[in-house]
């Protein structure tokens, strides 16, 4: 499924892998993120560039969208300002970046990186 924007010169669609990738890439830059870990498979371990979508839900409703991702944090890292963190930068860019309203983002720890 992909989510289309509709203005007076046409139609902008933009593919769930664009705001998978999107949100996996912002979160992995917020401060005392180690990793994205997978949503279903019971084991908190660093996914893989090619594996992002496995930690990345996204629901729509509309033109607007809630997300929710799979982390391990390091560490060390306060486990409530990283997953604000990630709320926030995750919202604005996804937010910017497409134009569609991210009503809310879903932080899931479920791991933390000792190395």
């Amino acid at each position: 499924m992909a989510i289309k924007i509709v203005n007076n010169m046409g139609v902008i669609s933009i593919d769930n892998d664009i705001i998978e990738n999107l949100a996996a890439i912002t979160a992995l830059e917020c401060y005392g993120i180690a990793g994205l870990a997978a949503k279903d498979s019971g084991k908190a371990e660093i996914l893989s560039e090619e594996d992002f979508d496995r930690a990345i839900s996204l629901k729509f409703s509309g033109n607007s969208i809630n997300i929710d991702i799979h982390v391990i944090v390091e560490y060390g890292a306060g486990i409530q300002s990283v997953g604000d963190n990630v709320i926030e930068a995750v919202k604005t860019k996804v937010g910017e970046y497409t134009g569609v309203k991210v009503v809310e983002v879903g932080v899931f720890i479920e791991g933390v990186a000792m190395d």
